[in-house]
């Protein structure tokens, strides 16, 4: 960076005929904007983002050097020289505390001397972007790699190589918790470019009413509770990816409108009949068949075409056991650091288990083992810390949850039905919380839902809080 390209340059000075000699001495490499005062400067420094900036100490205004900390807010990044007349003037000391990276002397020699420090900034400003771009990249990679061995991971790894650094529309499914948005990211990341938006949106998380404003925004005014024009997700995505989680709950009217900006690139906020323009990639997930979606009217088949040109899918990990040492390290260095590490019967017990939850219940395991070595000021994880919580009804996860009414022919009516749907859900939502230690904010997520619909639903459901847990309201 910067070799060959222009760095973005103001020259904030008063005196036009040095404005002029600089231009002419530096104009082959630096892309030069020109501020005569402290306000006028202000003004630039928040309409463009600058890598240099040549300050002079005294302008007509105020004080050059009081503007450093306000250009270092704007790019904490840039290179700051301040041009003096009087080298022994102690606010150069006080310019280079506020974080001036050097100053020059006005002198007869300036030009020659200003291209000098010109070059040693370029070379700075490059080592510090080459910095924070592998900064990036390892951060980038340790948050999506895909960790593991087995054969199917394999396969997942060679078609984000084909289809990541294309705008092919990709759908992953897959059981819940398999790392759908994990794989999405590693879609986006191979593109090769970093400056391309990633936009995400978890279409079960919205209310019906409320995700066509999400994914298309809305207009001030358009509904109750519209206090601004909001900024759609689509809109956000422009040039870049956009992932749609649960795609399969999005509602039909929606799909329809998805539909339209993905073959024309054309949309409307809620409230507006001011035709929009994005195009973007859209990347999608979900846990349900969409073709089964398709047969029961509940998905457009024209719509799982355009999002489907390629299809990923992720095992679930108990179809790939050989993952889970790998996974369960990986996990383990995020969560608490390279100083914790498994006994080697806790890793073996993590092994033999189920994980119908997948990756995600593995996680949850694993912070939860990383608290109990945390709390004992131990590193070693222990077979005791990644032991099932006695709490948990494993049982009913595998075998479904009884809706607990009587198998009388009496009862098979459309009440009896929609008692069986309630008991089943309450009995679902309580052994959720309670797996999760009664967070409720842990629990939503997990669920793909936000905190305060989960409480809704709790509401409806009549299920309560007490000191020993949630439970039915009428217990």
């Amino acid at each position: 960076m910067f070799g060959s390209k222009k760095i973005k340059t103001l020259l904030i000075e008063d005196d036009a005929i040095f404005r002029t000699a600089v231009e002419k001495a530096t104009s082959h490499i630096l892309d030069l904007s020109f501020a005569s005062s402290v306000r006028e400067a202000k003004i630039l420094a928040k309409v463009r983002c600058f890598d240099l900036v040549l300050l002079d100490k005294k302008l007509p205004d105020g004080i050059g050097i009081d503007l450093i900390p306000e250009l270092k807010m704007a790019n904490p990044h840039c290179v700051v020289l301040v041009l003096t007349s009087d080298p022994t003037d102690e606010s150069i000391v006080e310019a280079l505390d506020l974080g001036a990276s050097d100053y020059l002397v006005k002198t007869p020699h300036i030009q020659q001397d200003l291209l000098g420090r010109i070059l040693v900034a370029r070379g700075r400003l490059a080592i510090e972007q080459r910095c924070r771009n592998a900064e990036r990249l390892a951060d980038d990679f340790f948050s999506s790699e895909l960790v593991g061995k087995s054969n199917a991971l394999i396969e997942i790894r060679e078609e984000i190589e084909t289809f990541g650094p294309s705008q092919v529309n990709v759908l992953i499914t897959g059981e819940t918790g398999t790392g759908k948005e994990l794989i999405a990211k590693a879609l986006h990341l191979a593109n090769g470019d970093r400056t391309r938006p990633f936009i995400t949106l978890n279409c079960a998380a919205f209310q019906e009413t409320l995700i066509e404003s999400e994914l298309f925004g809305h207009t001030k005014g358009s509904f109750t509770g519209a206090a601004t024009d909001k900024v759609g997700k689509v809109e956000l995505a422009n040039g870049g990816d956009l992932f749609l989680d649960e795609i399969g709950e999005l509602p039909l009217d929606v799909q329809s409108k998805l539909l339209r900006v993905l073959q024309d690139g054309e949309y409307y906020r809620v409230g507006s009949n001011e035709k929009r323009h994005s195009k973007f990639r859209v990347i999608s997930a979900t846990n349900r068949d969409l073709r089964n979606r398709v047969s029961e009217g509940e998905f457009r088949e024209d719509l799982l075409f355009r999002i489907n040109s390629a299809e990923i899918f992720t095992s679930p990990l108990r179809d790939r056991p050989e993952d889970i040492p790998d996974i369960a390290s990986h996990l383990l260095h995020k969560i608490g650091g390279a100083r914790y590490f498994f006994a080697k019967d806790a890793l073996e017990q993590l092994c033999k288990e189920k994980w119908n939850g997948n990756v995600r219940e593995l996680k949850n395991r694993i912070e939860r083992a990383h608290a109990l070595a945390s709390r004992s000021d131990r590193t070693k994880i222990l077979l005791s810390d990644v032991a099932p919580d006695s709490r948990r009804r494993p049982q009913d996860y595998e075998s479904g949850f009884r809706p607990g009414l009587k198998t009388s022919i009496s009862y098979i009516t459309p009440t009896g039905y929609k008692q069986a749907i309630a008991k089943g859900e309450r009995d679902f939502l309580i052994f959720a919380l309670n797996t999760f230690n009664n967070d409720v904010l842990r629990t939503a997520e997990s669920l793909g839902m936000s905190k305060s619909a989960l409480y809704r639903r709790l509401d409806k459901l009549e299920i309560s809080r007490n000191l020993s847990g949630f439970m039915e309201a009428s217990q």
